[in-house]
C-alpha cells in the first residue's frame, strides 16, 4: 500500500509509505485530502523531486483499466465500471413526460425545436468518452505522470514480426470478421473462449491466411479434434466490423504525446505474465507489471432526478439528506464500510457493497460515520 502526496500548491509528488505519512500527520506537517485513494497534502515547502512515472489506459465500452509504474513496480492500478443505464433512464424520462402531457393540466404548446443538437455522439457515447478523460485527470491529480500508453487498435494490417505476434494479430482479424461468434454452433455451446481453426491443417500445407482460418469456440474445437463432430462452417456471411462503441472510443479518445500500441501485442504480454483477461490486467500488461495498490471504481449518476411518484405524482421522493445522509454516500457503521442504497423514515438505512449486494443487517443512521459524500463515482480498495 502507498500513500499519495501533494505539495503545498496541490501538485502531485512521488507517493510514500504509510509509516512516513503517519509521521507527517502526527507532526502536523501534512493533512488528509482524500480517504480513497488515501492522499495527503504537505503544509511546508518540499524539494519537488520526481521520478519517471509511466501510465497506461485501456479503452472499452464497459470497463476501463488504468495502471502506473516507476522502476518496474506498480504504484497504482484501477478498474472502472462505466455506466450502462443512460439509455434506459432517458426512455423512462420520455415516458413520464408523455404521460404527463395527457393529464388534465394547463395546456402548453409543443416545443420541438429544443430537441435539436449539434452534438456528434449519443448521450451514452458521450458519457463513456468523458469517463475516459475523467480517469486520466484523476491519475494526473495524484501522480506526476511522464507519459501515457494507449491502445490505438486491436489489429495492425500487414504486420510482420515475431511469429506469436503475427498469429495473435491474424487471429484477432478472424474474430472481427466472424463477429466474435463460433462459425459452427453460432454461440449455442455457451463457451466464451474463441480459437482460430485452420480449415486445411498446417500438416497438410495449410497457410496462416484469413481464407484458411475460421472462428471456433473451445467446445467445438476440442470436439472436432476428438472426432465427435463434423464442422459446418458455411460461407462468410459477415461483412466486417461495424462502428461499435469500442472503435468509436478508440478513434476519438486521444492523449497528447502518448505511446500507441495494439490489442494483439497486449494479449501476448498478458499471457507472458500469466494474467487472466480483464481491464486492469490488460492495463498492467501494457507496462509489463503485475497489479498492485488496486482500486475499483463504479460510475453513477450525480443525483436522483425523479422527484415524485404515484398516479398523479402526488407523492414526493426525498432526494436530499435524511439525518445528514444521502443515497450512495460512503459510510462506516459497526466497522463495516459500505454505501447507502436506501433510507427509511424510521431512522434506518439499507447498505450495499459496490457490486449492489445488500448488507445482511440494517444500518442505524445515528451510528453512521460518513467517509465520502456522493459523487459521480464510487471507489473502494481491493
Amino acid at each position: 500500500m502507498l500513500v499519495f502526496v501533494l505539495n503545498k500548491n496541490g501538485k502531485p509528488l512521488m507517493p510514500c509509505k504509510p509509516s512516513k505519512a503517519r509521521k507527517l500527520l502526527k507532526n502536523g506537517k501534512a493533512k488528509v485530502v482524500n480517504n480513497c485513494p488515501f492522499t495527503i497534502k504537505l503544509l511546508y515547502g518540499s524539494s519537488g523531486y520526481k521520478q519517471k512515472i509511466e501510465s497506461s489506459i485501456t479503452s472499452s465500452s464497459s470497463k476501463v483499466g488504468v495502471s502506473s509504474r516507476t522502476n518496474d513496480k506498480c504504484i497504482y492500478s484501477t478498474e472502472i465500471e462505466l455506466r450502462q443505464d443512460i439509455s434506459k433512464r432517458m426512455k423512462r424520462r420520455s415516458n413520464y413526460r408523455r404521460v404527463r402531457r395527457n393529464r388534465k393540466t394547463r395546456y402548453r404548446k409543443c416545443r420541438f425545436l429544443n430537441r435539436k443538437s449539434d452534438r456528434r455522439f449519443t448521450p451514452t457515447m458521450r458519457s463513456k468518452l468523458e469517463s475516459h478523460e475523467r480517469e486520466v485527470k484523476r491519475v494526473e491529480k495524484i501522480l506526476p505522470v511522464s507519459n501515457w500508453t494507449i491502445i490505438k487498435n486491436s489489429i495492425k494490417k500487414d504486420f510482420k514480426g515475431l511469429k506469436d505476434l503475427e498469429w495473435f494479430n491474424l487471429q484477432r482479424q478472424v474474430f472481427e470478421r466472424d463477429n466474435f461468434k463460433c462459425r459452427h454452433c453460432k454461440g449455442k455451446s455457451g463457451s466464451f473462449e474463441l480459437h482460430g481453426h485452420h480449415i486445411i491443417h498446417r500438416e497438410n500445407g495449410g497457410e496462416d491466411t484469413l481464407e484458411n482460418i475460421v472462428t471456433l469456440c473451445k467446445v467445438c474445437h476440442v470436439d472436432y479434434h476428438n472426432g465427435k463432430i463434423t464442422l459446418k462452417i458455411g460461407k462468410h456471411k459477415y461483412k466486417g466490423k461495424l462502428n461499435t462503441e469500442l472503435s468509436i472510443i478508440r478513434k476519438n479518445f486521444n492523449i497528447e504525446n502518448s505511446i500507441k500500441t495494439y490489442g494483439f501485442m497486449v494479449k501476448s504480454q498478458r499471457q507472458n505474465l500469466k494474467l487472466k483477461p480483464s481491464a486492469i490486467n490488460n492495463a498492467c500488461s501494457m507496462l509489463g507489471i503485475i497489479p498492485n495498490n488496486s482500486f475499483y471504481i463504479k460510475n453513477t449518476s450525480k443525483g436522483d432526478y425523479q422527484q415524485t411518484k404515484g398516479i398523479r405524482s402526488q407523492m414526493k421522493i426525498p432526494t436530499g439528506k435524511i439525518m445528514n445522509v444521502r443515497k450512495f454516500d460512503k459510510v462506516k457503521c459497526n466497522n463495516i464500510i459500505c454505501f447507502i442504497k436506501g433510507r427509511m423514515s424510521t431512522g434506518y438505512a439499507i447498505g450495499m457493497d459496490i457490486f449492489n449486494n445488500n448488507m445482511k443487517k440494517l444500518l442505524k443512521l445515528k451510528e453512521v460515520e460518513i467517509l465520502k459524500r456522493r459523487s459521480s463515482s464510487m471507489i473502494i480498495e481491493f
